[in-house]
């Protein structure tokens, strides 16, 4: 009897029945499946091997080009991380201060930092040289 009674402690103690084995193998066999791909594809993420929409100024190619001395505002909003706030404010600050001289001036705007200045500098057509500017240099000369 002390017998029969350890084995049926023992039956009880397992965490599944037979009958409920190839479900428990079937689950473990997906759980680690979805494990080792997740694993993999973030190594080959981080290694660069999978690309990942990541944008940085230098990726950009500008399909149009803006005159900052000559853009309205919408015209502005249109460039890469300005929206209508800011490009009003662009619009407003060259109007009390006159044309840019340089797009480093941009950020004499409030809200325009370097790192905006640069997501912009492509998307900007070059500054003709200030007639005052080439009076003041040929005097030197």
């Amino acid at each position: 009897m002390g017998n029969e009674s350890g084995n049926k402690q023992a039956t009880n103690l397992l965490l599944f029945r037979s009958r409920d084995l190839p479900f428990a193998y079937a689950t473990l066999l997906l759980l680690t499946t979805v494990t080792v791909c997740a694993a993999a594809w973030l190594w080959l993420a981080n290694d660069g091997l999978v690309t990942t929409h990541r944008s940085t100024p230098q990726q950009i190619s500008p399909k149009f080009k803006v005159d900052i001395n000559r853009a309205t505002s919408p015209e502005i909003a249109n460039l890469p991380k300005v929206g209508p706030s800011l490009a009003q404010a662009i619009v407003a600050y060259r109007e009390m201060h006159g044309p840019f001289a340089c797009a480093e001036q941009l950020t004499r705007v409030s809200g325009i930092g370097e790192k905006k200045l640069a997501a912009i500098a492509p998307f900007l057509l070059p500054l003709p040289r200030n007639a005052s500017n080439d009076h003041h240099a040929s005097t030197k000369r």
